[in-house]
């Protein structure tokens, strides 16, 4: 039986995105194959982590509640991730998954993903389209890096998919928000909205509530 590293499994609310508030169950997968400078997780790239199995995980996950698959970055154990997510799919649970894109979610079961992106390149396009049948979101972190150029492409894009939604996350450091990431994010999506309207200026919430 396949097992995969671990990094935490907890409950907490998801403070991301379009179901921002919502209770869920976290699984963190240990490992990434990016080093983003403004990850607030790197723990979960060279922390601790226990080695589990797809039952090990699933025992602490009730039936039918939401679950958070997260990193690091999950598709970096793709085998696992496709078992785990059978198993947890015949329990009834709402599956989202948090990922960069790293390696193709076919034969993953999902009903939500949260997609991680700099700048939308081809292999960005191509997985937004394998997505595309279920719902949606894009995440794009405004940094003091990101141009409106970069995210302006990204809406553009967008528009074709119905269940898609764009995220301008505001950067944190710790559990403070900074204001020059508010302040842009802010000015980006305005401009945006002027031709694509699912778009959303949003916190961790979970940050600003204290929460894990």
């Amino acid at each position: 039986m396949k097992k995969g590293k671990i990094s935490e499994i907890f409950f907490s609310i998801q403070g991301e995105g379009v179901f921002a508030g919502t209770l869920s169950y976290f699984v963190r997968f240990y490992g990434c194959n990016k080093r983003c400078f403004y990850c607030d997780t790197f723990y979960a790239l060279k922390g601790k982590f226990c080695t589990m199995s797809v039952d090990e995980v699933v025992e602490k996950i009730p039936k039918g509640q939401n679950v958070v698959i997260t990193g690091g970055e999950p598709t970096c154990q793709i085998e696992f991730l496709k078992d785990l997510t059978k198993k947890l799919k015949k329990r009834r649970n709402f599956i989202s998954i948090e990922t960069n894109g790293f390696k193709s979610l076919k034969g993953v079961d999902f009903d939500f993903v949260s997609f991680h992106i700099e700048k939308l390149r081809k292999k960005e396009k191509k997985f937004i389209r394998e997505i595309s049948k279920k719902l949606f979101c894009i995440k794009v972190v405004v940094t003091k890096k990101t141009t409106f150029s970069d995210v302006k492409k990204v809406a553009e894009f967008l528009k074709d998919f119905k269940k898609a939604t764009l995220i301008l996350q505001v950067q944190s450091r710790g559990n403070q928000i900074l204001k020059n990431s508010v302040k842009k994010a802010f000015s980006f999506a305005r401009e945006i909205s002027d031709f694509y309207s699912s778009v959303r200026v949003l916190p961790q919430i979970h940050k600003i509530l204290k929460l894990k």
